[in-house]
């Protein structure tokens, strides 16, 4: 058989005869064009959309899982602060190293609050571990976020953005939302942030993370009452008063603390669930901000029920709260003004756990930051941002950058074992300290240290402020 092809000419057309290899010639050139076609397409955009209906067989993740693999090789796309563009990475990128999954979003403050940390821990064990920031929001929204938030702006991190695959794998409702992925490529567990930490790092490194709590969700209970209504008692109905106090509320964060209005009933509700009884009394109180360790006093109870201390309590964080944590509701007639709410609180928390919980001046050993010599002090740099590592045990060298002596002074008073410190240098500048020693509550360590910039702590006694907490 032979093939036919006209070709145009001046005058007019040449009738020619193709022989049979210049045919099969043209059909694998054919094929060819067909094939290199479809493989430009397979690279193409599109599709990816091919990937993407593989992660229809991505199921919900339990703790000791291992990682499937369709999981390791997805694609994730991710930004970087300052830099335009985006790159895409996978989990494979970072297999064999602890892998930190820190779930976060632009409006959730106590999420960008952790961001230092992450990056401390990056730099410390750059080696064994990969943080990766995920975040579910657009690109653009993230891109805003670290452009106009300060603490996002000053971190050189990636995010994962327009994340779908590692939500669906680890599924949660509550922000912060860590996932740990061993080396060995399990998933290892389910925290909150509060486990961000070079300890808690390091004993995920070593095996250990397999013992710690595993973060629970029960969002639906945030709008709940903890007192159960049935036929005989509904919450919604008009002049119903309570206060009820409950252990530890699972699924539901820590410091949760709402207010609910009812105009119907003309009643107002309040929770304050999962708080250590530090917490809550100080709160009773009207003192919202932390009141340090070495200024609790307790008289005839253990300060390890009362509220938590990284360095004696001998549990983490979050074991901690699942053991001691308390939460409190009251519902009040909604014209209820907050300092009669306080007042209540106050009242009840001292009926119901038999204490005598109140403020006092005493005299008390303490330790006063004072300035010796001002020509010793090293000033921050405009630009520089805040840094402090002076609780980090792992750090062989502790450093508090940018930052007025009151920072020293709160990170000191937050030290177990440590009296009272009290600032006392009237220097309401930023210093940049860099301390060579491993364990800062060593005064006489620590004070040859602060010499060489000018600073003392001094042995004294004052009258301070303490919180009292005694058996009735």
């Amino acid at each position: 058989m032979t093939a036919l092809r006209n070709v145009g000419m001046a005058g007019g057309s040449v009738l020619c005869v193709l022989k049979p290899y210049t045919v099969y010639l043209i059909t694998l050139k054919i094929l060819f064009c067909v094939c290199l076609a479809h493989a430009r397409q397979s690279s193409s955009p599109e599709a990816a959309h091919g990937v993407a209906l593989s992660t229809d067989s991505i199921r919900p993740l339990q703790i000791g899982d291992t990682i499937p693999e369709a999981l390791w090789h997805m694609p994730l796309q991710m930004v970087k602060a300052g830099q335009e563009g985006s790159t895409t990475v996978t989990l494979n990128d970072y297999r064999g190293k602890l892998i930190i999954l820190d779930f976060w979003s632009t409006w959730c403050s106590a999420c960008i609050a952790a961001m230092p940390k992450l990056l401390h821990l990056q730099q410390t064990f750059h080696q064994s571990i990969q943080v990766l920031p995920v975040s579910f929001q657009a690109t653009q929204k993230v891109r805003e976020g670290y452009d106009h938030n300060k603490i996002l702006k000053s971190i050189p991190m990636f995010s994962i953005v327009e994340d779908q695959f590692l939500q669906q794998a680890f599924p949660h409702q509550i922000l912060p939302h860590v996932v740990w992925i061993t080396p060995d490529g399990k998933f290892g567990a389910a925290t909150s942030s509060n486990l961000l930490t070079s300890t808690y790092v390091q004993e995920a490194l070593d095996g250990k993370l397999y013992r710690w709590p595993v973060k629970e969700e029960l969002k639906q209970l945030y709008d709940l009452p903890l007192l159960v209504p049935n036929e005989n008692l509904s919450t919604s109905k008009a002049n119903c008063y309570y206060s009820v106090l409950t252990p530890y509320q699972k699924g539901i964060n820590n410091y949760h603390v709402k207010q609910l209005a009812d105009t119907v009933s003309g009643t107002v509700r309040w929770q304050f669930i999962n708080h250590s009884i530090r917490s809550l009394y100080l709160k009773a109180l009207g003192r919202f901000n932390d009141f340090p360790r070495n200024r609790i006093i307790c008289e005839g109870i253990s300060p390890d029920t009362v509220l938590f201390d990284a360095h004696q309590a001998g549990l983490n964080r979050d074991a901690w709260y699942q053991k001691h944590a308390v939460s409190y509701e009251t519902q009040l007639p909604l014209q209820t003004s907050f300092s009669a709410v306080k007042a209540k609180l106050l009242s009840d928390l001292n009926s119901y756990l038999a204490l005598n919980v109140r403020l006092e001046q005493r005299v008390m050993p303490c330790f006063r930051l004072v300035l010796t010599d001002a020509k010793r002090l090293r000033e921050a740099a405009e630009d520089a941002e805040y840094s402090n590592t002076l609780l980090d045990k792992a750090a062989p060298i502790k450093k508090l950058i940018a930052a007025p002596p009151s920072r020293l002074v709160a990170s000191l008073n937050q030290m177990a074992n440590m009296p009272p410190v009290l600032d006392g240098t009237d220097f309401k500048g930023k210093l940049d300290l860099t301390l060579h020693l491993d364990d800062v509550s060593d005064i006489n360590k620590l004070n040859e240290q602060l010499m060489r910039y000018g600073l003392l702590l001094q042995a004294c006694e004052e009258r301070i402020e303490v919180l009292v907490i005694s058996k009735n």
